[in-house]
């Protein structure tokens, strides 16, 4: 934990957790943290939808749509077995995170990201899910390349024209702390069995 810490000070982006919940048999899932939390952390609402409380006021979140939270802010919302939700989470920090949302489309005051549904979302939060499980080697870079690949991606889906983001592999090399853009693709390739090239243009996504 000691070795996590100091890695995610000095980073630009740090992913701390990630996992989901399917609420099939569960009446009601609550969850209040007045204070909040330290990291950032980020809601994909896949199916159902989740009750969201943001400075008091109550507010229906349905499939389709994202929801931020940032360090130290009240976090109060419900999910119904009902309603069949399920939702993926991933909780991340770094040196640079607001800047990187910002550049990604969301801004300061933001709660509530319009994504539409898609099964390329899933995906992404499952690798990562499977990265922190296994921890192999790399895996905390790895985890940081799949959360940037999901801010592109809602990004693109997001905007009312789908466009190129700025980022390049190299970009996207540096903010996770790698200047050598060839040795983090060589330990990409070696996690994933394909290149950042490759894997983009498998899964069509736009960096």
């Amino acid at each position: 934990m000691a070795n996590q810490v100091i890695y995610y000070k000095k980073s630009p982006l740090f992913v701390g957790s990630c996992g989901t919940y399917r609420l099939k048999t569960v009446e009601k899932l609550p969850t209040h943290r007045p204070r909040g939390r330290l990291d950032f952390q980020l809601i994909y609402i896949a199916s159902g939808k989740g009750e969201f409380y943001f400075h008091g006021k109550k507010e229906i979140v349905n499939a389709g749509n994202m929801v931020i939270y940032r360090p130290k802010e009240e976090q109060r919302y419900y999910y119904y077995g009902v309603d069949q939700t399920e939702v993926y989470w991933v909780h991340f920090t770094g040196n640079n995170v607001t800047n990187i949302l910002r550049q990604h489309g969301i801004s300061d005051d933001m709660h509530i990201i319009y994504t539409g549904t898609s099964l390329e979302y899933k995906r992404i939060f499952t690798s990562i899910i499977n990265e922190l499980r296994f921890c192999k080697s790399e895996y905390e870079e790895l985890c940081v390349y799949y959360l940037m690949e999901l801010l592109i991606l809602t990004h693109r889906l997001s905007s009312e024209k789908p466009r190129n983001t700025s980022f390049n592999i190299s970009e996207i090399s540096r903010a996770i702390g790698y200047e050598n853009p060839l040795y983090f693709s060589r330990i990409f390739k070696k996690q994933s069995g394909l290149s950042p090239s490759e894997y983009r243009k498998k899964y069509q996504i736009i960096m």
